[in-house]
């Protein structure tokens, strides 16, 4: 996690690389998504092999069903089902019944038995939704976005270019093939780049919360395909082709490849020539900041889905529905939406505080690549899938944050110190956020000297750098490094020592000459070798010359 990336980002808002220009008011941008998420379970979808890593060794985690080895057949596995169950109860979809497995079949390195085991004609769940709202999700209306379905998926394997030999040779990681994948399809709701990176970020934040996906889109953890065409606003009949631009890995893609294809589009339907824009399926240029064509787009008779003969239809009973229920009552307090107003309302913190706080969680979710909540391992039979009811603990930072501020009963406090001091000191050191190394309690007791008025804001930021490394208590710390404030009575003599020191300043002060108060309190500081809270100094220098 990078803190100093988070901390002088949170503000910014992504923005597309290319600027829109004033064909925006003539000609609208639809925007469809199909997100693919996987899952974090820790087996495969129908195999009874673990789930490896980016770092594993190429085909270390493959079975022979992995590989499509004749004669093996698939079993679906309780807990990527149980995760699916989950995501969908967290985006608000109608779980069904029953549904069912298809065959789509095509041909790649990649897909070694030649299809894939989906969901075309009846899926895990429909009629989803996730809401957006503005100046909170980074869009300027207030809407949602339909889901119609969320299906369950095995991933496929990765193909990748061999140098080693004089030409290139492809080969091919199987680690990845049969990994559990949901897809979850949007209406095209969205007409910016912006309000689709919204959508992306509040479902990954989402999808988080649930405990089902880490949603790391650089790891291809979470992959977007996006849909995109203009129409002409005063004529919507008039409109372009859809092309599909496919697995763009990280938002910053996303948001170049929608807005380089509304250039497109506008201008060729500017110019007369909607007709040339083709229905194509394109990929992302980073290096060019432009889409090309990889083929002509597919249509569902192109793949010829069939129902999969192996795998019986998935019965989701009365017990499953209503552990569903009960795990989404149990996530629901960390959900995005509920999380913001839980720190807005009941700590009454600032938009920008809690945009930081959540930033912050975002990167300790997307780092913490063991967070499961309800991972049960192994295989079991589709027929007693159960959705885990552990209750999910709130992102780390957020728990910290909350701790503290009970402690302190004072959330602004503690989320200034939170923010400010605790993660600068992380960013400094180049380590991750780990709340054990400076526990909530600890933290605590050092603002406590504070508001004690034992040390000054300043000091105690000296006696945080050194808690880092060492165990003794923030008072100690203090006494070692003699930060403690001055008593009452001896910085009564420093007021004095200061008004004797200058006397001018302090002759014009008291016939009302406010300006050199500043000069006089600095010079009590400094007499008082910053030991002293600046506002008390200040509150005594005008009682002592009779200021108002």
């Amino acid at each position: 996690m990078q803190l100093s990336r988070v901390l002088g980002n949170v503000a910014k808002k992504l923005k597309p690389e290319n600027k829109q220009t004033t064909r925006l008011n003539e000609y609208r941008l639809i925007i469809g998504l199909e997100i693919h998420a996987q899952l974090n379970a820790s087996v495969k979808l129908f195999s009874n092999s673990s789930v490896g890593s980016e770092q594993s060794e190429p085909n270390t985690h493959v079975t022979p069903f992995d590989a499509a080895i004749p004669g093996t057949l698939p079993k679906l596995n309780q807990e990527p089902l149980s995760k699916a169950l989950s995501a969908a109860a967290a985006l608000n979809f109608t779980i069904s019944r029953t549904s069912s497995f298809d065959r789509k079949h095509y041909l790649y390195y990649d897909l070694p038995q030649g299809y894939q085991i989906t969901q075309q004609y009846n899926p895990l769940a429909h009629s989803g939704h996730l809401a957006l709202h503005a100046h909170r999700d980074d869009v300027t209306r207030d809407f949602a976005v339909a889901l119609p379905r969320i299906q369950l998926e095995q991933d496929t394997g990765k193909a990748h270019l061999h140098t080693r030999t004089p030409t290139l040779t492809p080969l091919v990681d199987l680690n990845r093939c049969g990994v559990a994948l949901v897809e979850i399809v949007t209406r095209p709701d969205m007409h910016s780049a912006e309000e689709a990176v919204a959508f992306v970020k509040k479902l990954r934040s989402t999808l988080r919360a649930a405990g089902v996906c880490s949603g790391h889109m650089e790891a291809g953890n979470l992959r977007a395909d996006v849909n995109v065409n203009v129409e002409y606003a005063a004529t919507p009949t008039i409109r372009t082709a859809r092309v599909e631009v496919k697995n763009l890995n990280s938002l910053r893609s996303m948001a170049g490849a929608i807005q380089y294809e509304y250039e497109r589009h506008a201008r060729a339907l500017e110019d007369g020539r909607g007709d040339a824009i083709q229905q194509d399926t394109l990929g992302w240029d980073v290096q060019r900041g432009a889409t090309y064509k990889l083929r002509s787009k597919e249509e569902a008779v192109d793949y010829r889905y069939m129902p999969d003969p192996n795998l019986r239809e998935v019965i989701v009973g009365d017990e499953q529905m209503a552990s569903v229920q009960e795990y989404l009552q149990q996530c629901a307090p960390f959900l995005p939406d509920a999380l913001r107003d839980r720190l807005m309302q009941t700590y009454a913190l600032s938009a920008r505080d809690v945009n930081v706080l959540l930033a912050v969680n975002e990167d300790l979710w997307a780092g913490d690549s063991r967070r499961s909540l309800g991972s049960g391992g192994g295989s079991a039979s589709h027929d007693h899938a159960h959705v885990n009811t552990q209750t999910p603990k709130p992102p780390s930072i957020v728990r910290f944050f909350e701790h503290l501020a009970h402690l302190s009963a004072d959330p602004q406090l503690a989320v200034n110190w939170t923010i400010h001091e605790l993660l600068a000191q992380f960013a400094a050191r180049a380590s991750p956020f780990d709340e054990t190394t400076i526990p909530a309690h600890r933290l605590h007791a050092l603002l406590a000297l504070i508001q004690t008025s034992q040390v000054t804001s300043t000091a105690a930021k000296k006696v945080l750098a050194h808690m880092f490394d060492s165990d003794k208590t923030p008072a100690t710390i203090v006494d070692e490094l003699d930060l403690r404030m001055l008593p009452v009575h001896v910085l009564d003599d420093v007021v004095q020592r200061t008004i004797e020191d200058l006397p001018d300043e302090s002759t014009k002060a008291s016939q009302g000459n406010t300006k050199v108060v500043r000069k006089l309190i600095g010079h009590a500081m400094k007499v008082a070798r910053g030991k002293a809270d600046g506002s008390r100094v200040e509150k005594m220098l005008r009682d002592r010359l009779g200021i108002q």
